[in-house]
């Protein structure tokens, strides 16, 4: 798991841990983080008898360099492919070719390289009903583990790795989420909730025809930002929670819901949003979804208290 230039190492690989009973490792910056992790997860991997390695990837931006080290030629031969069954710990529920997949990035980064056999790979079913897709994943998840009960002293992965977003947010796990709670299921689909009570996000059929595209923006110089948005072509209302008040994210920003009605080309507004001087994150980083539905807590598609905002010319 890394923090900026921090990471935690789990040296007894025969119990659980945390950051409580790990090493916490500081290093320069992240490209020794990532070769620091190769050597680490190498003599992991290495030592590890009487059973497969199994390890859960991260997504994201923070592993990719570690990725590309491992499939370099320091690497490729020397790591346990053969030895090694590689599962993921979130997943976008995008297809694999699409650029916000994780297994995309894993795989054009490292699995494409070395030689691991595809049987030891195992991504997380994208098509479907999402619940379905999580059953199916953990069924496979039991079959490697050789049990559909977790056993005390026998961990499910040898190492879970853990980036850290930009908003705090971990393995795709946000504050006031039902998945939170979960304590039976190993693999929930309820990842698909993203902005938490007041706020969720619903994948669904067509992005933007009835609904405005949430935009999470920083509160300083909002106006700016929202004139900006606004040349785009929407028009835009401010998320307000049910006391009247500024609907404020965990980050402490504010959300802007825009109205670009029917929208023909998610990934060009994403690429037209994201460079904007106080913009956060969109609707439509979950990849190349058809359709985001602002929902409140009891799942119903409605905005409660949004009104009008008219940014200062």
């Amino acid at each position: 798991m890394a923090l900026r230039n921090t990471c935690w190492e789990m040296h007894d690989m025969t119990v659980g841990h945390d950051v409580k009973t790990g090493r916490m490792v500081v290093l320069p910056d992240a490209e020794a983080i990532a070769r620091h992790m190769a050597k680490w997860l190498t003599e992991q991997a290495l030592a590890k008898t009487g059973g497969p390695f199994v390890i859960a990837l991260s997504g994201g931006s923070t592993p990719k360099r570690l990725y590309q080290i491992l499939a370099s030629d320091a690497y490729r031969d020397r790591f346990p492919w053969a030895n090694t069954q590689f599962f993921f710990g979130d997943e976008r529920f995008v297809p694999d070719s699409d650029p916000a997949s994780n297994y995309n990035m894993v795989e054009t980064e490292m699995l494409a390289h070395v030689p691991v056999p595809p049987a030891n790979v195992h991504p997380m079913p994208t098509s479907g009903d999402p619940a379905q897709a999580a059953a199916a994943y953990q069924a496979e998840l039991e079959q490697v583990y050789g049990s559909r009960v977790l056993e005390p002293g026998r961990p499910l992965f040898d190492v879970v790795m853990l980036g850290l977003g930009d908003n705090g947010h971990t393995a795709s796990l946000f504050p006031r989420q039902p998945v939170l709670k979960e304590r039976t299921l190993w693999v929930s689909s309820s990842l698909n909730l993203i902005k938490g009570l007041g706020g969720a996000l619903f994948l669904v059929d067509r992005l933007g025809a009835r609904v405005p595209v949430p935009v999470e923006v920083s509160t300083f110089g909002w106006t700016s930002t929202a004139r900006q948005i606004e040349a785009l072509g929407a028009r835009i209302t401010q998320r307000l929670d049910r006391s009247g008040n500024v609907f404020v994210t965990d980050g402490g920003n504010m959300i802007l819901d825009c109205h670009f009605g029917e929208i023909a080309d998610s990934a060009k507004l994403q690429a037209q949003l994201a460079p904007i001087v106080g913009v956060i994150e969109t609707g439509l980083f979950i990849g190349r979804t058809s359709e985001v539905i602002v929902a409140t807590a009891d799942r119903s598609p409605a905005i409660h208290g949004a009104h009008s905002v008219q940014p200062e010319k």
